[in-house]
């Protein structure tokens, strides 16, 4: 996903040496992290200390350190005009092999009363977290717990996010030039490329090599590659022989 004003500029030359053949291009991607701002949820996130090895961890004492920080959750969340029914919680164990540096925060299974399972299940959600993130896990390997965390969410009753996003009709007379000389490195040199705007992108798309600008950001489409808009005003850059 290339964002940002010079993001969407360099994301397909980055792709290619990173063996990455399709990026997603947001709308106003120049803004993105603004235009984010608007739709999240309401959260707020608390982090408990909470040292004790999995082997010999008290399931009551655990379950109620979850609970007190889901009431301090309850009490922000309903400062902020949210009832009893539109909070969520979601819990979360922060775990590592013992004499590790760094932590895994791997969700907490609520399997009911029988604390084996709950354990075991951490335990097997933790070795494929590392497994996925180090590339190996060690089941002979004690595993301490570290931090508990909760996040408590509101719940608004109308979606925060809209089911589309009217940007299309954006102005894009600012590309005022409809083809231009671009450098796309030694292989590819001098190409002439065209200069649109993004409504000039449609579902069937187009190759490259293309320069699509806009007020906020320039998306560069390198020969190999191809453009299409797709749903939510989103450009798609796909590599041709990828």
């Amino acid at each position: 996903i290339a964002f940002g004003g010079n993001g969407p500029v360099h994301a397909a030359s980055l792709c290619e040496s990173l063996d990455i053949t399709r990026i997603l291009v947001p709308p106003v991607s120049g803004v993105f992290s603004a235009l984010g701002l608007l739709f999240p949820a309401t959260e707020h996130h608390y982090v408990q200390t909470f040292r004790r090895a999995i082997e010999t961890c008290d399931r009551r004492e655990l379950d109620a350190t979850f609970a007190e920080k889901e009431a301090e959750g309850a009490k922000a969340l309903q400062s902020e005009g949210y009832g009893p029914t539109q909070v969520r919680y979601q819990r979360f164990v922060d775990m590592r092999y013992r004499g590790e540096n760094s932590e895994l925060s791997v969700a907490y299974p609520d399997h009911g009363p029988d604390s084996a399972d709950i354990f075991a299940a951490l335990r097997l959600g933790f070795d494929a977290a590392h497994e996925k993130i180090y590339g190996y896990h060690s089941i002979e390997e004690s595993v301490e717990i570290v931090n508990l965390r909760v996040v408590a969410t509101g719940i608004s009753d109308t979606p925060r996010v809209p089911e589309q996003l009217s940007l299309a009709s954006r102005d894009t007379s600012h590309a005022v030039a409809n083809e231009r000389d671009a450098y796309f490195g030694p292989e590819h040199g001098w190409c002439p490329s065209p200069v649109v705007g993004r409504n000039d992108i449609d579902s069937a798309g187009r190759d490259g090599p293309l320069i699509v600008e806009e007020y906020d950001c320039t998306t560069v489409v390198p020969p190999g590659w191809h453009i299409h808009r797709d749903v939510w005003d989103i450009l798609v850059l796909q590599m041709i022989n990828g």
